[in-house]
């Protein structure tokens, strides 16, 4: 027997991409109008804690989280460069231990510059 779930749900959508950076990336278009970027965060997409315990923070305002690697994706830069204008404040959610300085330095420098 199969459980076909969609069946209960019929306004569903299915936010999708080829990994998670592009999955942040859907779900940030997705729901772009009803984000608040002035102050955004930004957390490991390497380790989940970071980001599952800020996204109560987050919500608390209506902020993205916005997911980096050891690099900064290509998914991720897109976000930060369409919100650039609104983006005030950026939140590291667990820091330098975290996300490294070189990711922090690059997503200063998009925001700064656009």
């Amino acid at each position: 027997m199969s459980w076909d779930v969609t069946s209960h749900y019929p306004n569903f959508s299915v936010i999708a991409g080829s990994d998670k950076y592009e999955r942040n990336l859907s779900f940030t278009s997705i729901f772009s109008n009803e984000l608040d970027f002035t102050t955004t965060y930004i957390a490991t997409g390497d380790d989940f804690p970071d980001a599952l315990t800020g996204a109560a923070l987050a919500a608390q305002s209506s902020s993205p989280i916005l997911l980096v690697g050891k690099e900064l994706s290509p998914f991720t830069e897109t976000i930060l460069r369409r919100h650039a204008g609104s983006i005030k404040k950026l939140r590291v959610l667990g820091g330098e231990g975290a996300v490294s300085t070189d990711v922090i330095q690059k997503i200063k420098a998009i925001v700064e510059n656009n």
